[in-house]
């Protein structure tokens, strides 16, 4: 499943979503913190940080668990894209689910464009 999602990102966004919703459906397949993942990851690449978001809201509501590169693609992108509300939302989900070592490094969120102490 998750080969499919990575074969999409070099089609239209809208493909890779077709496939991530329909391929689970057809197949009786169970959808996994990896294959959000990877539609996370294939979103954000497309530049569709919109389907990003909500493609993690519904990872979280399903109950799946969302590794740390996940959140940093995710923190990185809203910060880029000027969403500092959301992103402070992500940083206080992660130190929740993960803790705050694995969300955010000792030298704070410097990668991404923002800094904190």
């Amino acid at each position: 499943f998750r080969r499919v999602l990575f074969r999409s990102q070099s089609c239209k966004i809208d493909k890779a979503l077709e496939a991530f919703e329909e391929l689970p459906k057809r197949h009786g397949l169970q959808v996994d913190s990896r294959a959000y993942g990877a539609m996370i990851t294939t979103c954000l690449q497309g530049g569709r940080l919109d389907l990003a978001l909500e493609t993690f809201d519904r990872m979280s509501a399903a109950g799946c668990r969302a590794k740390a590169r996940t959140y940093e693609a995710l923190l990185r992108a809203c910060t880029r894209r000027g969403d500092l509300d959301r992103a402070v939302r992500l940083v206080d989900e992660g130190q929740t689910v993960l803790g705050a070592a694995d969300v955010l490094p000792a030298h704070g969120l410097h990668w991404c464009g923002c800094y904190t102490s």
